[in-house]
């Protein structure tokens, strides 16, 4: 609830002639003030976050592009940073996609994103699409099409056996 709050006070503040009349403590400085605020929006790690770092891209892509990376580097922190791409990519924001997008494909195609990134992408993959995927859900996932196609086929085989497993342990007797 306060992440829409927050961004709207940053909105106000950065479209008043006079910001410093917007707090109640004098000498507040307007670019602390909004650093400090879409930093605790990204902190959030979540869907409402990127919702409103998409609006706030509108306002100033310069200043506040950096805040989709920090937001899903925060998701590692809170739950399944994959599971808030899918997220971001349902919001088709035209402004947030390509900073989503390259976050994504800079973490999977990392040389370390061998068994903990891919296990988290298999994972979002399931509560996506409720099951393992199939070929063509593969084949127009999201991320799957904004990875290069050399990296999405290198990856293809051992994601889907993780996304198999986690879906096995997931439907066994008794969960």
């Amino acid at each position: 609830m306060a992440i829409p709050i927050v961004e709207s006070k940053i909105e106000e503040v950065l479209s008043s002639p006079d910001p410093s009349r917007l707090f109640i403590k004098p000498g507040v400085k307007r670019d602390w003030f909004v650093a400090a605020a879409a930093g605790m929006i990204a902190y959030a790690g979540n869907r409402d976050a990127l919702e409103s770092i998409a609006r706030l891209l509108k306002i100033d892509r310069k200043r506040f592009g950096r805040l989709v990376s920090e937001a899903l580097y925060s998701a590692l922190t809170f739950g399944n940073p994959f599971t808030v791409v899918y997220q971001g990519y349902d919001l088709a924001d035209p402004d947030a996609i390509p900073l989503i997008s390259d976050w994504a494909s800079k973490v999977l195609s990392a040389p370390s994103a061998q068994y903990v990134e891919q296990r988290q992408w298999a994972e979002a993959m399931l509560d996506r699409y409720r099951a393992v995927p199939t070929e063509g859900q593969w084949n127009t996932d999201p991320i799957v099409t904004r990875l290069s196609s050399e990296r999405a086929l290198a990856m293809h085989d051992h994601v889907m056996k993780l996304a198999t497993e986690g879906w096995s342990k997931r439907n066994l007797p008794g969960k």
